[in-house]
């Protein structure tokens, strides 16, 4: 599995990270503020819960994995991170632009495209409209077999 830090990330300063979660209404905690900048600066990778928690003791010996699962359902619920459902349980990434993840059913790789479509923005800002919604997030997943598997 490739290093999730080696694959491109946001790059956001600590102010960026206080202000975003402050617009949530989240409280900045030093676990959170990790746990969110460790996500985002893992780039397209998609982590479970317990990898998140191997990535981070380093820095917080005493942090518990229900920390790590109170704060990702938090920054979840708040449209910071993405949750998604696989079929091996959830992952969580960052939230780029509108994109579309594919999930290989196969071997479990996780890949975001970032479409552009200017015309799906615009048809979330309809049906979030039409129904008195405030939408925070958009996800997107097709599952299938990724390259690799289905030359393999």
């Amino acid at each position: 599995m490739t290093d999730p830090r080696d694959l491109p990330s946001v790059d956001l300063s600590s102010e960026e990270l206080l202000k975003r979660l402050a617009e949530r209404g989240l409280a900045a905690s030093a676990q959170r503020v990790a746990l969110l900048d460790y996500i985002l600066g893992t780039g397209e990778a998609h982590l479970t819960a317990d990898e998140l928690h191997q990535g981070l003791k380093g820095r917080f010996p005493t942090l518990s994995r229900a920390t790590i699962y109170n704060n990702l359902a938090a920054l979840a619920e708040a449209g910071l991170i993405e949750k998604l459902d696989t079929p091996e349980g959830a992952r969580f990434g960052s939230v780029p632009d509108p994109h579309v993840n594919l999930v290989c059913q196969q071997c479990g790789r996780i890949s975001d495209v970032l479409i552009g479509d200017r015309s799906l923005a615009a048809l979330v800002r309809r049906a979030a409209d039409a129904g008195s919604f405030d939408a925070r997030t958009l996800s997107i997943s097709i599952s299938g077999r990724c390259e690799d598997c289905a030359r393999a």
